[in-house]
């Protein structure tokens, strides 16, 4: 996939969400379970999570196009990610 070009299966899941930001709470559904609202606080917290959060009622809101192109930098090829057990050496 080309540097900056979107995953289509990402682009389909922006299409089909209905707002224009993901609620934290509701980041399990948007992402299909790959990523949970625990592992989004963490992220938060140590200042890797998705770009461009904001506070809206004592919620946490992610703009949902920063947070496509946040998910999509996390994309990897399975091809070329070495299986856990291989030692790095």
């Amino acid at each position: 996939m080309a540097v900056n070009q979107i995953h289509p299966s990402l682009v389909k899941t922006a299409e089909d969400w209905a707002s224009d930001f993901v609620a934290r709470r509701e980041i399990g559904k948007f992402t299909g379970g790959a990523f949970s609202r625990r592992y989004l606080e963490n992220l938060d917290y140590l200042g890797k999570g998705p770009p461009g959060r904001v506070m809206l009622a004592r919620k946490i809101l992610y703009p949902k196009q920063q947070l496509i192109e946040w998910l999509n930098s996390k994309i990897q090829d399975p091809e070329k990610v070495a299986p856990p057990w291989e030692n790095h050496g």
